[in-house]
Protein backbone atom coordinates (compact mmCIF):
# COMPACT_ATOMS: atom_id res chain seq x y z
CA UNK A 1 0.00 0.00 0.00
CA UNK A 2 1.46 3.36 -0.82
CA UNK A 3 2.46 5.79 1.43
CA UNK A 4 1.45 8.75 -0.18
CA UNK A 5 -1.15 9.63 -2.59
CA UNK A 6 -0.62 8.87 -6.53
CA UNK A 7 -1.71 11.84 -7.88
CA UNK A 8 -3.53 15.35 -6.76
CA UNK A 9 -6.20 16.13 -8.73
CA UNK A 10 -6.99 19.84 -8.68
CA UNK A 11 -10.15 22.09 -10.50
CA UNK A 12 -13.16 21.46 -8.96
CA UNK A 13 -14.29 24.60 -6.69
CA UNK A 14 -16.62 22.87 -4.76
CA UNK A 15 -17.31 19.42 -2.96
CA UNK A 16 -16.98 16.07 -5.25
CA UNK A 17 -19.99 14.19 -4.72
CA UNK A 18 -19.41 11.05 -7.45
CA UNK A 19 -16.25 9.55 -9.15
CA UNK A 20 -15.92 6.44 -11.79
CA UNK A 21 -13.16 4.71 -13.35
CA UNK A 22 -13.35 3.77 -17.27
CA UNK A 23 -14.16 0.47 -17.85
CA UNK A 24 -12.03 1.07 -21.20
CA UNK A 25 -9.05 3.31 -20.28
CA UNK A 26 -7.53 2.39 -16.79
CA UNK A 27 -6.28 5.95 -16.31
CA UNK A 28 -9.22 7.72 -17.00
CA UNK A 29 -11.18 8.67 -14.03
CA UNK A 30 -14.66 10.84 -14.36
CA UNK A 31 -15.91 12.75 -11.13
CA UNK A 32 -18.74 14.93 -10.55
CA UNK A 33 -18.70 18.43 -8.28
CA UNK A 34 -21.43 20.55 -6.30
CA UNK A 35 -19.26 23.44 -8.86
CA UNK A 36 -21.75 22.36 -11.38
CA UNK A 37 -19.51 20.16 -13.44
CA UNK A 38 -18.49 17.18 -14.56
CA UNK A 39 -14.31 15.64 -15.36
CA UNK A 40 -12.64 14.01 -17.31
CA UNK A 41 -8.88 12.83 -15.70
CA UNK A 42 -6.03 11.31 -16.72
CA UNK A 43 -4.20 9.62 -13.44
CA UNK A 44 -1.15 9.29 -15.10
CA UNK A 45 -0.52 12.54 -16.43
CA UNK A 46 -2.14 14.09 -12.98
CA UNK A 47 -4.59 16.49 -15.09
CA UNK A 48 -8.42 17.27 -16.21
CA UNK A 49 -8.65 16.59 -19.62
CA UNK A 50 -12.14 17.32 -20.26
CA UNK A 51 -14.94 19.56 -19.06
CA UNK A 52 -18.83 19.36 -19.01
CA UNK A 53 -20.52 22.34 -18.08
CA UNK A 54 -24.29 21.62 -19.04
CA UNK A 55 -25.43 21.41 -15.47
CA UNK A 56 -27.50 24.51 -14.12
CA UNK A 57 -27.21 22.85 -10.49
CA UNK A 58 -25.21 20.55 -8.73
CA UNK A 59 -23.93 18.12 -10.81
CA UNK A 60 -23.96 14.57 -7.85
CA UNK A 61 -23.61 11.56 -10.10
CA UNK A 62 -21.12 10.58 -13.30
CA UNK A 63 -20.96 6.75 -14.68
CA UNK A 64 -19.12 5.43 -17.61
CA UNK A 65 -21.00 3.24 -20.43
CA UNK A 66 -20.06 -0.41 -20.36
CA UNK A 67 -20.98 -0.41 -23.96
CA UNK A 68 -19.48 2.67 -25.62
CA UNK A 69 -16.19 4.17 -24.85
CA UNK A 70 -16.24 7.49 -25.00
CA UNK A 71 -20.17 7.50 -23.12
CA UNK A 72 -21.21 8.95 -19.73
CA UNK A 73 -24.43 9.40 -17.83
CA UNK A 74 -24.44 12.81 -15.56
CA UNK A 75 -27.11 13.38 -13.50
CA UNK A 76 -27.52 16.88 -11.34
CA UNK A 77 -30.19 18.63 -9.05
CA UNK A 78 -31.61 20.16 -11.79
CA UNK A 79 -33.08 17.33 -12.92
CA UNK A 80 -31.27 16.95 -16.10
CA UNK A 81 -29.66 13.66 -17.36
CA UNK A 82 -27.04 14.58 -19.96
CA UNK A 83 -25.79 11.04 -22.18
CA UNK A 84 -22.71 12.22 -23.98
CA UNK A 85 -19.73 11.70 -26.08
CA UNK A 86 -17.24 13.16 -23.66
CA UNK A 87 -14.42 13.13 -26.38
CA UNK A 88 -16.60 15.03 -28.62
CA UNK A 89 -19.23 17.14 -26.36
CA UNK A 90 -17.50 18.28 -23.67
CA UNK A 91 -14.97 20.94 -23.35
CA UNK A 92 -11.51 19.43 -23.87
CA UNK A 93 -8.56 20.73 -21.50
Amino acid sequence: MPSSPRNTLDGHRLAVRKISTSPHAGNLLASASYDMTCRIWDVDLGKCVAVCSHHKEFAYGVEWSLFGEGWIGTVGWDGRLFVTDWKRQWDLE
